[in-house]
């Protein structure tokens, strides 16, 4: 991870692969599959894009983000060394990481690339804290547990509260 900004690969990588799970599992990205090649079989030339506006995914990425994406940032925020989280981060992981993850995501079904896999890091998913590296979950798929597991709904409020009350 970028020691500049930790949270920044996080939200690109993570995040967005978990706002794209979400897509799906709310037929934003509602996909009906004409012809016989298996997309994940497919080039990425010919990979047809998904019909969804960078406004739609921006409405949907507030969703996401009051359902869980929210709560994935604020987690890797909690773990970063306490001289490490700076207002410029808890910004980040309050606001502006949202729209990074739209646009990432965005990118990726202009391109069609959102229908297949994108090849997510194997193993843990580790985070530079400042100090260290520490492992956040054993998996992937393991994050969104994980991040509910080691936040509580109180210290997620008092963290958007404070981030709200920055300029």
């Amino acid at each position: 991870m970028n020691r500049m900004h930790p949270l920044r690969e996080f939200a690109q990588v993570y995040v967005a692969e978990a706002f794209i799970g979400f897509l799906f599992d709310h037929d934003i990205l509602g996909f009906d599959w004409v012809g016989d090649k298996d997309p994940e079989e497919m080039r990425a030339e010919e990979l047809p894009p998904a019909a969804v506006s960078i406004d739609r995914l921006q409405d949907a990425v507030g969703d996401f983000w009051n359902a869980s994406g929210g709560r994935l940032l604020f987690y890797a925020y909690k773990s970063l060394d306490e001289s490490a989280r700076t207002p410029e981060l808890r910004k980040y992981a309050y606001a502006e990481a949202q729209w990074e993850v739209s646009r990432t995501v965005h990118a990726l079904c202009q391109t069609g690339r959102v229908y297949q896999p994108r090849g997510l890091p194997k193993g843990e998913v580790v985070l530079f804290t400042g100090s260290a590296r520490k492992v956040l979950a054993s998996n992937p798929h393991q994050l969104d547990s994980e991040a509910l597991a080691h936040t509580t709904d109180d210290e997620y409020l008092a963290f958007q509260e404070e981030a709200d009350r920055e300029p």
